[in-house]
């Protein structure tokens, strides 16, 4: 004869083993977030606008000085 199970204990091997298909599904895609960051590390990264304010002030930088003159002085040797 099979293995009786009394219904409370049927319910709570379900519910048991879904949290744990989900707890286990929930590791995996977070595993699958991580070996993303690994692979592109730089997507996370605010470069594209720290080098558009380096080129800014470096802008800035540059017409301060032709506005002064400085590129129209002869440069001693």
């Amino acid at each position: 004869m099979g293995r009786r199970y009394s219904s409370k204990g049927w319910c709570a091997q379900f519910i048991s083993g879904s949290a744990l298909l989900a707890l286990g599904a929930h590791l995996r895609q977070h595993n699958e977030q991580v070996g993303i960051q690994i692979e592109e590390p730089f997507s996370i990264l605010p470069l594209e606008a720290f080098c558009n304010g380096a080129i800014e002030a470096t802008n800035k930088e540059m017409l301060g000085a032709v506005q002064k003159g400085v590129f129209e002085r002869e440069v001693e040797h």
